[in-house]
């Protein structure tokens, strides 16, 4: 009972006329609870969930985030898109939808109407097409925190993103556990002294030795201050202990494992043993907080 009438209280009939199921009246629920983070993470929402979705932040303001986390969201997601522009929303995750390039086309064109300053669309498949798309409207566009981590990009995507990246306001940036290699590492690395970059995630990609070296030159004349890639592929630990020398001297969150350990692509689990150069490296980062 109170359940529902708090949703009338708050919706009136459009409310109450709305619930025509389950998904409605959590979508409800969950509008008239939040505070600024309307989390609907793992509920299945299709056009018909769009209307009141919408009304219910226009009416709320006060919602600026909104997680729509593997909601099943394909079919919606255009109508959804043309709605963006009028939406309080700053922080929007569509993540694991199975988004494709086709899927986004509307997402990028909405995107420099909106306010949106972070959007993550991480475990999708928007693929080198959907990076491009995207890459185009970044200048455009409002946002400040970019995670495309696990969309099958490889080095034409990256490539699309590092020609806008440093038109755009983006400080952060995830392009972990895609399909680029030294190549893309190269383009990206040569717009990241232009850029506002500050904290980049690389990891699980193809990077070998050139791909590191060319991002060691970058952190040099750059303002990053985060910086985790794989080191699986790198052959030259003097590269890698440049990279952690550089990354250390921007004052960054102790990410040093990861330079140290190396992973394999796609996975969590370290893959190779610390060597003594390695260890004596962190042994004087953990000692003297300094290089």
């Amino acid at each position: 009972a109170e359940y529902m009438g708090a949703v009338i209280r708050t919706f009136g009939v459009f409310g109450l006329c709305g619930m025509v199921s389950l998904q409605r009246m959590q979508i409800l629920w969950e509008i008239k609870r939040s505070e600024d983070f309307l989390n609907l993470r793992l509920t299945e929402l299709d056009e018909s969930h769009i209307d009141i979705l919408v009304k219910g932040l226009v009416d709320n303001p006060r919602i600026t985030k909104l997680c729509l986390f593997s909601c099943s969201i394909k079919s919606a997601l255009p109508k959804l898109s043309s709605q963006i522009p009028q939406l309080p929303l700053t922080w929007l995750s569509l993540a694991y939808n199975s988004l494709t390039p086709e899927d986004v086309t509307d997402l990028a064109t909405q995107l420099p109407k909106s306010q949106l300053t972070q959007l993550h669309l991480e475990g999708n498949t928007i693929g080198d097409r959907g990076a491009t798309l995207l890459a185009a409207v970044l200048p455009k566009s409002n946002l400040t925190n970019l995670n495309l981590s696990g969309n099958h990009i490889g080095d034409v995507g990256v490539k699309a993103i590092a020609a806008t990246i440093a038109e755009s306001r983006i400080t952060k940036l995830d392009l972990s556990a895609n399909r680029w290699s030294d190549e893309g590492a190269t383009f990206i690395a040569s717009a990241i002294p232009h850029s506002q970059l500050i904290e980049l995630n690389f990891e699980g990609n193809n990077l070998g030795t050139p791909g590191a070296t060319a991002f060691a030159s970058a952190l040099e004349k750059s303002n990053v201050q985060w910086l985790l890639i794989s080191t699986s592929r790198v052959g030259d630990l003097e590269v890698i202990k440049r990279i952690a020398t550089l990354t250390f001297r921007n004052r960054v969150m102790p990410q040093w494992y990861a330079f140290a350990l190396g992973r394999s692509e796609g996975s969590t689990s370290p893959v190779r043993c610390l060597n003594n150069d390695m260890l004596e490296l962190i042994f004087k980062y953990i000692t003297t907080d300094q290089i």
